[in-house]
């Protein structure tokens, strides 16, 4: 749900915005960081890495979530602790 007074964030704590103002947003100098974490079921015929390197959002970093997480758990991604991070 967007609103008419903030047309880019639909209401603060929620990440999700439009792609006419993640544009606008880009072109300026902006704290604003994009980070891919995209994510595949195991067995799937590409990886995350392949397509962050096919294309992705300008100045987005990737975050591989394998990598990222609690490996002293049998659960995935679970988060890791904050010296892991």
């Amino acid at each position: 749900v967007f609103t008419e007074e903030d047309p880019g964030m639909a209401l603060k704590g929620i990440n999700l915005v439009r792609s006419a103002w993640l544009s606008g947003v880009l072109c300026k100098t902006s704290p604003v960081q994009i980070i891919d974490a995209s994510w595949f079921m195991p067995g799937a015929e590409t990886t995350p890495q392949e397509v962050y390197n096919e294309g992705r959002i300008p100045g987005a970093k990737f975050f591989d979530l394998d990598d990222c997480c609690d490996k002293l758990t049998s659960l995935p991604h679970m988060m890791p602790d904050q010296d892991s991070f």
